[in-house]
């Protein structure tokens, strides 16, 4: 009688970094050989203790981005906290299609009170 080998060298996640499983594309006990060659990740693990703000400043309003400046912002959950990001990068262009430009901006979240998905500039 032959015996069925487990590889159980799958059942723990390794990362550069600490992180979350915020998203996975299989369930448990589905099979998952490794000669799959779909392009959908099993899993996404995300590091939530920075986040960024992707911001469409109006061509008219570009002029106010500065290297080091600030952006206050609430979310729904958090009725009256104001919370503060700092930019990081700016597209230094106007996009055509839309008249603006992208800035970054990066908030601390290590206490991880905001979601990626709440973030509303």
């Amino acid at each position: 009688m032959e015996t069925a080998q487990i590889n159980l060298n799958y059942t723990r996640i390794v990362a550069p970094f600490a992180g979350i499983v915020t998203s996975r594309s299989v369930d448990v006990g589905q099979l998952v050989t490794a000669s799959n060659t779909s392009s959908t990740p099993l899993f996404t693990v995300t590091d939530q203790s920075k986040l960024r703000i992707y911001v469409q400043m109006p061509q008219n309003d570009s002029y106010l981005v500065e290297s080091g400046m600030t952006a206050n912002f609430t979310v729904p959950e958090y009725p009256g906290r104001l919370f503060s990001a700092q930019l990081v990068a700016s597209a230094d262009a106007i996009v055509s299609t839309s008249g603006t430009q992208e800035v970054q901006f990066e908030i601390d979240n290590s206490d991880h009170v905001l979601k990626p998905e709440n973030m509303r500039p």
